[in-house]
């Protein structure tokens, strides 16, 4: 398999007819101990006890080793033959143009954690199972899971300030995302990671299928994208029963806006962003006009 330049630069590679495994240049000899350089494969036996789980479409746990915790992720598909696909994978290139494109992020300057190993072992006729280690960001939750916690709720002044912080790092980062040109295939509020502090964090993970243009995203797509991450929160609300106050909605939309103005960047009027409703998504719509 071809290996993007940037990608051959970060990480000691072993390929062969079986699979392809990547180890991170400094981070992965920590990890190293996990796998099956021959086959090549993780060996899940080797990891020990999980630390905790964590929710998601893969199969995702949080494991120590050397001082440090890593995610360590079983990849699955998502969509409408998510059950008939499950875990296996006809092509690997989509997890190296992943682990490309978190480097990318980071000479970007956007938060992303970094991935350590990278893991695709034939099996199934050929079918690829895919598993993918990056590091733990300590006291990171999703976005979904920080904004609904009791402790943030609207009861708590110090939790509302915490949310709202939370919610405005959530719209810079996105909106510096988009700036320099990434497009996320699966923008929602899981994908986004929300970490308190002066001032508040916010990083975006899970970019397989990803893409990255040469220039910053057109409007019509950072809509497009911007729609997508709505639905979802449309669809966890539904699902869950909780509410999410339409002003959060409203103050991640208004930290994205500043954040390209305060950069001096040209950026689409507040307002041009309900266009998002075209797709059917008319609780931004009567949010914004």
């Amino acid at each position: 398999m071809a290996l993007p330049d940037d990608v051959r630069e970060a990480f000691d590679a072993w390929e062969s007819a079986r699979g392809l495994l990547l180890l991170r240049r400094g981070l992965g000899d920590t990890v190293a101990g996990w796998f099956d350089t021959a086959r090549p494969a993780l060996l899940r036996e080797r990891l020990g006890r999980p630390v905790r789980a964590l929710p998601g479409r893969g199969e995702s746990a949080v494991y120590a080793a050397g001082g440090r915790t890593f995610v360590v992720k079983r990849c699955r598909h998502g969509g409408l033959l998510r059950p008939l696909t499950g875990d296996r994978f006809l092509r690997g290139g989509r997890f190296v143009e992943e682990v490309a494109l978190t480097l990318r992020m980071a000479r970007a300057g956007i938060a992303t954690p970094a991935v350590v190993a990278l893991a695709l072992t034939r099996r199934w006729h050929g079918l690829l199972l895919a598993h993918l280690v990056t590091e733990e960001i300590p006291d990171a939750r999703d976005l979904w899971n920080f904004v609904t916690a009791p402790e943030n709720g609207p009861e708590s002044r110090a939790g509302r300030a915490r949310r709202r912080e939370a919610i405005r790092a959530a719209g810079r980062v996105v909106r510096a995302f988009h700036d320099a040109g990434f497009y996320h295939a699966d923008l929602n509020l899981r994908n986004l990671l929300a970490r308190e502090g002066d001032p508040a964090r916010a990083l975006i993970i899970d970019v397989a299928g990803s893409r990255q243009r040469a220039a910053p995203l057109a409007e019509a797509e950072r809509i497009d994208n911007l729609a997508r991450l709505n639905r979802s929160l449309d669809k966890l609300c539904h699902t869950s029963g909780a509410a999410v106050p339409r002003a959060d909605l409203l103050r991640f939309l208004s930290a994205y806006h500043r954040a390209g103005a305060d950069a001096g960047a040209t950026t689409p009027p507040l307002r041009h962003l309900a266009a998002a409703a075209a797709a059917g998504y008319t609780r931004l719509r009567r949010l914004l006009w």
